[in-house]
């Protein structure tokens, strides 16, 4: 959960009813959730996310007129984006777009509750790493927290996950967030030991495991390859 009182403001937009009262139930079992509104019409709910704080949207991949995807890139300043879809197919698109999250559906109820946790801890990321100081170098990255140093060494790396303007770190012992682009860290590290697997991901390559369908087995979990990322990551197992 957060460590902060506030409410995380959120708003679904899916043109089936149903669905967007499965979401908003769901909700009702988060005490930090806080609604501002549900919308069917995609274009009814621009002025609202324009001009008013929300945290995150539930957006539906499969709005009739304009898509999920299209709609995103109206958006001025978007918030964190949950996309939902029947289409599991849709996932990668999702990521490809820097979505925080994606519900297959019929989504279930503790799928959502995982959603929420990783709203929540991206949130609260977010809110440590507006303190963070990052000193990025070929083969070492120091983050200052305060009064805290951590020396984090490159070959520790697991994979680096982007997040809007951020880069989620992760390592076997604990994950960082710093106020740095993916592309900044690729360029400034030994990009020899890392591998774009999407616009979102980047592994590094003797963490890799191997490759399960449109995902990269890194440490148990399933990294999502971008669709023109697959035949330099396939060539690249082949010759390992």
């Amino acid at each position: 959960m957060m460590e902060t009182t506030t409410k995380i403001s959120y708003v679904v937009i899916d043109n089936s009813e149903h669905d967007r009262l499965k979401i908003e139930n769901y909700a009702t079992s988060h005490f930090s959730l806080l609604k501002l509104g549900s919308f069917g019409n995609p274009f009814s709910a621009i002025d609202l996310i324009n001009h008013r704080r929300i945290d995150v949207v539930f957006l539906d991949v499969g709005l009739p007129i304009l898509n999920g995807f299209d709609f995103l890139k109206h958006l001025t300043n978007p918030p964190l984006c949950v996309f939902m879809s029947s289409h599991s197919e849709d996932a990668c698109d999702a990521y490809d777009v820097l979505a925080l999250d994606f519900l297959l559906k019929p989504i279930k109820k503790e799928r959502f509750d995982a959603c929420i946790r990783h709203v929540e801890d991206y949130l609260m990321l977010k809110q440590k790493a507006e303190h963070y100081d990052a000193i990025v170098e070929k083969h070492l990255i120091t983050i200052s927290e305060g009064h805290n140093v951590y020396k984090v060494d490159t070959t520790k790396i697991l994979y680096l996950q982007a997040l809007k303007d951020y880069t989620k770190i992760y390592t076997p012992g604990r994950t960082y967030l710093t106020l740095l682009n993916l592309k900044h860290f690729l360029d400034v590290i030994d990009s020899s030991d890392f591998i774009r697997v999407h616009r979102s991901y980047a592994v590094a390559l003797q963490q890799i495991k191997g490759m399960e369908h449109d995902n990269i087995i890194v440490s148990n979990q399933k990294i999502p390859v971008g669709k023109t990322y697959k035949k330099p990551i396939h060539d690249f197992l082949l010759k390992k």
